[in-house]
């Protein structure tokens, strides 16, 4: 026996799009959605990889602070022994 309140609310047309107006839901045109997203990402790493390489680029000759700070400490220390040996001779 069939209950008509499961009738009345089960979907006649399931490819329907179950809005008010009742219309069927528009496939949308041009590229499929996963080719797009697909393409918006390998552009966006296409992208991402220059800004890297132009980025590595500006930065190949600049020193970083701790750099600095290393290349003064060498600097302090190679001092400091040339003075040491002054005093052990």
């Amino acid at each position: 026996m069939v209950n008509q309140d499961n009738l009345e609310k089960s979907p006649k047309h399931p490819e329907r799009d179950h809005t008010d107006s009742g219309k069927t839901a528009e496939k949308p045109a041009g590229p499929k959605p996963e080719r797009r997203s697909w393409a918006d990402l390998n552009q966006n790493l296409k992208q991402a990889l220059h800004t890297w390489e132009v980025l590595n680029e500006q930065m190949e000759d600049k020193e970083s602070p701790e750099e600095t700070q290393l290349r003064e400490v060498k600097r302090l220390l190679g001092e400091l022994k040339d003075k040491l040996k002054q005093f052990s001779e």
